[in-house]
């Protein structure tokens, strides 16, 4: 050891009066604690870092959180534009004094409104599903108009 090197030592001192044959007489107990202070100290440092990364995560959470309740919100807000759309739409469809009928690209009926019983003839639950050319509706001359008007 250099004699300017100077050993960092926890202790701990014990002074208790001695009980046995000679009066006035102490014991003295002197214990190495260094180790335990220093997992002590280790430990504290450890709990301090711990409490800081509880702290980030939690604002990293709440952030979170944040953006997951505004994208609800917005979210709410769609549907309900969609579902007062839907409606407006199939007021329209089913009110409207003309034979509307809703197909895909292939010519099937998708959906038609009630004006097809008074016009054709026809349920609605007759005409969903079969193709439109085959309802009658359009002369032959007109099918190529039709199958024109679906590619684009």
């Amino acid at each position: 050891m250099n004699s300017c090197e100077v050993l960092k030592r926890h202790v701990f001192v014990q002074v208790q009066p001695w009980k046995g044959e000679a009066v006035g007489s102490t014991v003295v107990t002197v214990q190495d604690i260094t180790e335990r202070k220093l997992t002590e100290e280790t430990l504290k440092e450890y709990s301090e870092r711990l409490e800081e990364m509880v702290e980030e995560r939690t604002a990293e959470l709440k952030t979170a959180n944040e953006q997951l309740r505004l994208e609800i919100a917005d979210r709410k807000q769609v549907e309900e534009a969609l579902q007062e759309s839907e409606a407006k739409f199939r007021t329209i469809f089913q009110t409207v004094t003309d034979m509307i009928t809703y197909v895909d690209t292939h010519g099937r009926i998708l959906d038609v409104n009630d004006r097809v019983e008074d016009l054709l003839g026809y349920k609605r639950d007759e005409v969903v599903g079969r193709n439109f050319a085959r309802l009658g509706v359009l002369g032959l001359r007109d099918l190529p108009n039709m199958v024109r008007l679906f590619r684009e």
